[in-house]
């Protein structure tokens, strides 16, 4: 009993701390949840985009370019000396999609056709682009 009596004379000196700082956190527990708002925006980024087509116009090629299109954001950088690498270094570009010769008919007779492709490593919109281009491709045997 000794001890109890002890405690609240000790509670009963610090009483008005004790309030100050239980109205401080009440406060904050109240108004900071309040300011903040509850709606989440996100906005799909597109990558930048090249595509430098060593091919004929296909069918194929005008559907992925279409299709890149709508999901990319495609520039037109002509492909001379280091202009290609400098754009990927100053990050004009995110990804560089080269498609070689008889890449259509090498891809319609099943044959594994490759893509050429530079990116900038370590950056998510190089890899949402790989993404999207496998996701063209998926299920046929073109490996990027």
């Amino acid at each position: 009993m000794i001890v109890f009596k002890t405690y609240l004379k000790i509670v009963k000196k610090c009483l008005p701390m004790i309030l100050i700082y239980s109205a401080i956190f009440l406060f904050f527990a109240v108004m900071i949840p309040s300011s903040q708002s509850n709606e989440i925006n996100f906005e799909a980024s597109k990558p930048l985009v090249v595509v430098l087509n060593n091919d004929e116009n296909t069918k194929l090629l005008e559907s992925f370019n279409k299709y890149l299109a709508e999901n990319c954001e495609i520039v037109d950088i002509e492909d001379k000396g280091d202009s290609l690498k400098d754009a990927l270094f100053f990050r004009q570009v995110d990804y560089i999609v080269k498609i070689p010769k008889n890449f259509t008919a090498d891809f319609m007779n099943g044959k594994e056709p490759k893509l050429d492709i530079m990116k900038v490593p370590g950056v998510v919109n190089s890899i949402y682009a790989e993404m999207i281009i496998n996701k063209y491709f998926r299920g046929s045997k073109c490996v990027c």
